[in-house]
């Protein structure tokens, strides 16, 4: 039987503008294909935030990163085509995470792969990787975080219909999210000095 356990955030958090926050709430984990949001009410609220709006009271100090928060927001909401718009035109290894996040879940295997090899490496995998390790110990192998080997694993997923792995690749999936968004948080805020991300 596989380990489900609680994800941890690292124990140096900041915490989310409370905009944020409420843009966050939904009842459910996405699912690993977006069945593409519909809520025409919840995308005016996000697209009509502004970077500074969306980290506010903290000062905006990044702005392509605050650009990235908003293009999360919308993921995670499943307007998949309203993130894409965002993500492709920040040209950073974050901008190529987003994207390669946002291709994975629309379904698009081939896209979300090339993205990520335009991300390389990322500040948040080793810490992916404990997360995922602690999530699903039996599924997860290796010494470090694969974005690659995730993406093929959530396509089998999807093509063999397994509930119990697609639950599990959903709390991956929002460990993922939750790390990422966070990152691209200090860096919109300048909790983290600019690494050229």
């Amino acid at each position: 039987m596989l380990a489900l356990q609680r994800f941890r955030l690292p124990m140096d958090t900041v915490t989310l503008s409370p905009t944020i926050r409420s843009l966050l709430d939904r009842p459910d984990l996405p699912e690993l294909a977006s069945p593409r949001g519909r809520d025409e009410v919840l995308l005016g609220r996000i697209q009509s935030a502004t970077p500074e709006s969306l980290v506010a009271p903290q000062r905006l100090r990044d702005a392509p990163s605050g650009l990235l928060l908003r293009a999360g927001l919308l993921l995670w909401q499943d307007f998949l085509d309203a993130a894409h718009e965002i993500a492709q035109e920040v040209e950073t290894k974050d901008g190529s995470y987003w994207h390669g996040f946002m291709h994975r879940r629309e379904p698009d295997a081939g896209n979300a792969r090339y993205w990520f090899r335009q991300v390389g490496s990322h500040a948040i995998f080793p810490d992916l990787y404990r997360a995922a390790r602690a999530i699903a110990p039996e599924m997860i192998k290796g010494q470090h975080w694969d974005p690659f080997t995730f993406i093929d694993l959530c396509e089998k997923t999807r093509e063999n219909r397994d509930q119990r792995i697609d639950a599990i690749c959903r709390k991956i999936q929002k460990a993922e999210f939750d790390l990422l968004l966070e990152h691209t948080y200090r860096k919109a805020v300048g909790a983290d000095p600019p690494s050229g991300n």
